[in-house]
């Protein structure tokens, strides 16, 4: 009964086993408090999903069982579905909220189609769409159907999943390893035209603001909101499937298992050194995709992004020899005072709010340049005066009047040049969170983007 008649093949691929075995218990009526949690249908993701005994006008006039009488469609009692891909139209249910609960009527929901008198209607929000928004509804139907079968794309699982969200988002420049690439984040999803349904499954704040859902470090539980984000990312369901299939056989290679009084490192090492030219290859080929797709990405921020043994095959010479470019981000010296100022104006902006909130005494510079990263910052040495002036007199809250006038005046400047939000050029923002420092091993070029092979 469970693969065919309830919702668990779709929920189980969105859940952690744990929680599987939490709506297994619940579901052999022995409620457990806090269901809808697991099932994210309540919390800040949820709300917006309820459970209606919906269905299609027209399905209930095919569906009929053997006793005479229509039975329930399954996938068309998905919550948070508007339209039934079967016949292209609206989902309807009872109007009242007697017929519609099952405690209050349960004869009323014995079939569909049933009410008090109250009458038929199509589903909330599920009138008044265009065309396209139609079709986008009607394809979200589509793609919950076919997961609803637990012998379809079995490997369509939570941990694929979130391995296909995070290299996408990667792929695309939304995230730079663990860190949301604001700007590019708020282009891809502005203008997306799916965003109407980012918008009405309440995802799309989250994923402008969370880095964990684009890293693949947290997945929505509620199936309607995976399968809007993963289908987003890609152009069609067709190239999900395919990254989906891809992403099952990532681990071409198994490592050597550890053993009980082994060093594991020294044996990764001997393994990785005995496959180099093998791992070399795939991670070359890995490597030209992504720096094809992402032009402005540094040497060290491809590896990062190819990940394994990346870090420790490619370097800049051996994909020289190979005849592959390997790519050098360095800003201009106009952009860099630029930077230096936006530094600056965090660090003074991160003081004033420590100093609201009535700290007092010394502040490290980790605190004051926590919106920025400490480590991205020893990286600038030497082209951040005014960035370095402020931290040393934002260093004490509470200063002496006479350190506190000279932190003003170091202000002063900042605020001449200090320029409006929305004018901020795209590369001085995104630099702030993917600025990186070439490898010790470079030889510059004539090119400032690009280092030759030799």
């Amino acid at each position: 009964m469970e693969p065919f008649n309830t919702f668990l093949p779709l929920q189980s691929r969105f859940l952690t086993p744990d929680d599987v075995g939490v709506v297994r218990t619940h579901g052999a009526k022995k409620p457990v408090h806090g269901i809808m949690a697991i099932l994210g249908m309540n919390g800040p993701n949820g709300g917006w999903a309820k459970t209606i005994p919906s269905f299609c006008p027209e399905c209930i006039k095919e569906d009929i069982a053997l006793c005479g009488a229509p039975f329930w469609n399954r996938t068309n009692l998905v919550p948070g579905l508007l339209f039934c891909s079967r016949h292209g139209r609206p989902l309807s249910s009872a109007i009242c909220d007697k017929c519609i609960t099952r405690s209050l009527h349960p004869d009323h929901n014995s079939r569909p189609g049933l009410h008090c008198g109250c009458g038929i209607a199509p589903l909330p929000g599920s009138t008044g769409l265009s065309s396209v928004r139609q079709e986008q509804e009607l394809e979200l139907h589509r793609v919950t159907q076919k997961l609803l079968d637990p012998n379809y794309l079995p490997n369509f699982t939570r941990d694929t999943l979130a391995k296909v969200i995070q290299q996408r988002s990667e792929e695309i420049g939304l995230t730079r390893g663990a860190t949301l690439n604001q700007g590019r984040v708020r282009e891809f999803f502005d203008g997306h035209p799916w965003r109407p349904v980012f918008e009405r499954v309440k995802i799309l704040a989250h994923i402008q603001s969370v880095s964990e859902y684009l890293t693949g470090n947290q997945i929505f539980r509620n199936p309607l909101q995976s399968v809007a984000l993963v289908y987003g990312l890609f152009d069609s369901w067709p190239e999900t499937i395919q990254a989906i299939n891809s992403t099952s056989n990532y681990h071409h290679y198994e490592k050597p298992s550890s053993k009980k009084n082994f060093n594991t490192h020294k044996q990764t090492t001997i393994w990785r050194n005995n496959n180099r030219d093998s791992l070399f290859l795939k991670c070359s080929i890995e490597y030209s995709k992504i720096r094809d797709l992402n032009k402005n990405l540094t040497h060290s921020e491809i590896k990062h992004i190819v990940g394994g043994h990346a870090t420790s095959i490619l370097s800049r010479e051996s994909l020289h020899k190979a005849g592959i470019s390997v790519p050098f981000y360095k800003l201009t010296d106009e952009a860099y005072q630029q930077l230096d100022i936006d530094i600056a104006e965090k660090i003074f902006d991160k003081r004033d709010e420590l100093a609201a909130r009535g700290h007092s005494g010394k502040v490290s510079a980790s605190t004051l340049l926590e919106d920025f990263g400490i480590r991205k910052y020893c990286l600038l040495k030497g082209h951040t005066p005014f960035a370095d002036a402020a931290l040393t007199l934002c260093s004490v809250l509470k200063q002496p009047r006479s350190l506190r006038a000279k932190a003003e005046q170091c202000r002063a400047p900042l605020e001449r040049k200090r320029r409006p939000r929305s004018s901020k050029e795209s590369v001085l923002i995104e630099s702030l969170i993917q600025f990186s420092a070439p490898s010790r091993d470079i030889v510059e070029a004539d090119s400032p983007n690009t280092c030759a092979a030799s």
